[in-house]
């Protein structure tokens, strides 16, 4: 990527709303759409970057276009090097019928274990389909077709493929396929298919995907081998037990890694607590099965428990990850309390972690939120321990200001932090975000998908508008 200069890029910045607005006023009935989200990161530890995001969308009955327009000067992922330019671009046709998809796109293949282009802005990830899809629905039939090119990866490939599902007494069951052609000369192809199936009652709600990489339907020649070409099993159910409501999910998986851009159900627990998030446990999907089971009940309108359970293993029986989590919820009129505790154990490493919530409503508009987390971790070389603590207050919808701290024991020395953050919501389109002080490095997760973030001290600043 060349250097740019940024007064040439006001000037294109504006040339582009400029003429996006008068093509959109022409037409009568036209909706436009005008988000920015501007990102600056000043650093006394790490790196200083501009980041500034704008996204162009207008609709005209059943048709819909948009680009995103993108300026790095330097990116936050990549240091040094400065970039401006469209980075995506589309056209839509819907209507009740067909959905049709010129241009960068997002496609999940049943659950995932296929195929996941996604676009998940708050871990920064872009993971874009360039080309064309296509989705037919008649009632409860649904087909759909795809080719597109992935560059997300070291290595670009492109993706083609369909997906179709159809009714049957008690629910639909599906049958999709991708195919993978490896770029750069590269003449090597990967071919994978799955069977689907969901319920269509809701208690119990069953679903579920079975997997083979490999020509579609080539298992059918040797029906006495079908199990042995299974590469991936996942199912899942949910029942309420009388207000108890129970989900599990189990999965087997087994050489999945051949897969380049799919993102499986991991069937364990997602974290979404600052000391949880510290560690991960990364998923096996070359040997690895598993069970995952969560209980909710509301005991009474003011007492709540979510309890879950995960344990998985390789195909030798080998444990690899264990872990118990309990929730529980007490409120009352203006007080809100909870408690959670967490045990893991992933190979030699075992972590217990104790973590407390209040919300104190002083008013409709005005609440004060304590939130203090503790970990202790034990090595087969050490002991070592962690906490968190935040105090945030909020004045519905427009203000918070908090302060949040800790310490990571790092074994050779302590790493202590602290952060003071606010933010202010100017109008009901316009946002301001601002934050001084030191975040340790860890993870942040969604959607089963996580991302690592390294340490960073300094100021950040987010402004994000929408016309």
């Amino acid at each position: 990527m060349n250097s740019v200069n940024r007064p040439r890029q006001i000037f294109l910045y504006i040339g582009i709303i400029s003429i996006y607005t008068l093509l959109a006023s022409s037409l009568s009935g036209q909706n436009l759409i005008v988000r920015n989200v501007l990102e600056y990161r000043g650093a006394s530890e790490g790196h200083t970057s501009f980041e500034d995001r704008l996204d162009l969308r207008s609709s005209w009955k059943d048709f819909t276009g948009g680009i995103r327009y993108e300026i790095f000067q330097p990116s936050r992922d990549v240091p040094y090097v400065s970039s401006a330019g469209i980075n995506q671009y589309f056209f839509r046709f819907d209507s009740k019928f067909m959905d049709v998809w010129v241009g960068d796109y997002y496609l999940t293949v049943k659950n995932g274990i296929l195929l996941d282009a996604y676009d998940k802005r708050e871990l920064r990830l872009d993971h874009k389909l360039t080309g064309a899809k296509l989705d037919l629905k008649y009632h409860q039939f649904e087909l759909g077709a795809f080719t597109g090119e992935a560059d997300w990866e070291a290595n670009d490939a492109l993706l083609r493929g369909f997906s179709a599902s159809a009714p049957i007494t008690i629910g639909d069951v599906g049958v999709s396929y991708v195919k993978y052609h490896q770029q750069e000369g590269s003449k090597d192809t990967i071919e994978a298919f799955s069977y689907s199936f969901n319920t269509y009652y809701r208690n119990p709600n069953l679903w579920g995907e079975i997997a083979h990489i490999g020509p579609i339907f080539s298992h059918l020649t040797d029906f006495r081998g079908v199990y042995d070409e299974i590469d991936a099993i996942y199912l899942g159910t949910i029942v309420d037990l009388w207000g108890v409501i129970l989900t599990l999910q189990y999965k087997d998986y087994d050489n999945l890694d051949d897969i380049p851009y799919n993102n499986p159900p991991t069937a364990i627990n997602e974290p979404t607590y600052t000391i949880l998030s510290r560690h991960i446990y990364e998923v096996d999907w070359d040997d690895e099965q598993g069970l995952h089971a969560e209980l909710g009940y509301v005991f009474m309108d003011d007492l709540e428990m979510l309890t879950n359970y995960s344990h998985s293993q390789n195909h030798d029986g080998k444990a690899l990850f264990d872990e118990s989590h309990t929730e529980v919820l007490y409120n009352m009129p203006q007080w809100e309390f909870k408690l959670v505790g967490n045990y893991r154990k992933e190979s030699s490493i075992k972590y217990l972690s104790g973590i407390s919530e209040v919300v104190h409503y002083l008013n409709e508009a005005n609440t004060i939120t304590l939130d203090l987390e503790a970990q202790a971790e034990t090595q087969p070389e050490a002991d070592l321990f962690h906490f968190f603590s935040s105090v945030q207050f909020n004045h519905s919808p427009s203000l918070a200001i908090g302060v949040e701290g800790g310490q990571y024991d790092r074994q050779v020395e302590k790493d202590n932090f602290i952060r003071i953050f606010g933010s202010y919501l100017i109008s009901e389109k316009h946002k301001v975000e601002l934050s001084f002080g030191k975040i340790p490095e860890g993870f942040i997760c969604s959607g089963g998908v996580c991302r690592f973030e390294p340490q960073f001290e300094g100021v950040e600043l987010r402004i994000s508008s929408t016309f």
